[in-house]
């Protein structure tokens, strides 16, 4: 699966993280933000997953569902 994100005007550079709902942390980068950031989902991530974008701008996390 892929997600994409758009992000606007937003800063760069962003670090973005992606936990389980248990607090796994299956996935941390760091990209320029350039309006949109695309992420390829590992097949086996599952269940509800939370995204952790931060920057210049402080910390926001996202609610994702994922079947």
């Amino acid at each position: 699966d892929v997600v994409r994100f758009e992000l606007g005007n937003i800063e760069s550079p962003l670090e973005v993280t992606l936990h389980s709902i248990l607090g796994q942390e299956l996935f941390t980068e760091k990209v320029e933000a350039n309006g949109t950031l695309t992420l390829t989902l590992n097949p086996t991530w599952q269940g509800t997953l939370f995204v952790t974008f931060k920057g210049n701008f402080g910390t926001v996390t996202k609610k994702l569902l994922v079947r």
